[in-house]
């Protein structure tokens, strides 16, 4: 059980890490020439009090560094996921892709885990998106 428990900590903490690098590595977007494309800091806290509830002084505090590290994005994806193994795990996740000035579009993602692990978890997920170019979707 502890196993499974640091298995799913060990994810979380890979998919932090992969998400931040690929922020860093993405260009980021002009303050001046693109804020009609970007979303504002009010506005990203706001999509992550509807996804977290009320906001705290951390998560405000988390949201004007990565603006300020980051930039403004120009999407983002609120969701939720779950994950079990038993030998053989699945995570499964799915949410909403809100591009600044467009409609929403559901998301799905999901990806598979092999060893001797068990358990399971639930937790919502809100990511930042800063790129000027989403998959074939212009921003």
């Amino acid at each position: 059980m502890v196993r499974g428990i640091l298995r799913v900590k060990f994810l979380r903490l890979f998919f932090v890490f992969w998400i931040a690098t690929a922020a860093l590595l993405t260009p980021q977007p002009s303050s001046a020439a693109g804020d009609e494309k970007t979303y504002s800091p009010e506005e990203i806290m706001a999509a992550a009090e509807s996804v977290f509830g009320e906001a705290s002084k951390g998560l405000a505090e988390v949201i004007e560094k990565l603006f300020a590290e980051q930039g403004r994005p120009s999407a983002y994806i609120a969701g939720e996921e779950i994950s079990g193994a038993f030998v053989v795990g699945l995570r499964y996740g799915k949410g909403d892709l809100n591009i600044k000035g467009q409609k929403s579009s559901p998301i799905y993602w999901q990806g598979p885990s092999i060893g001797f692990d068990f358990g399971g978890n639930a937790s919502k997920a809100f990511v930042l998106i800063h790129s000027t170019r989403l998959n074939g979707i212009n921003t």
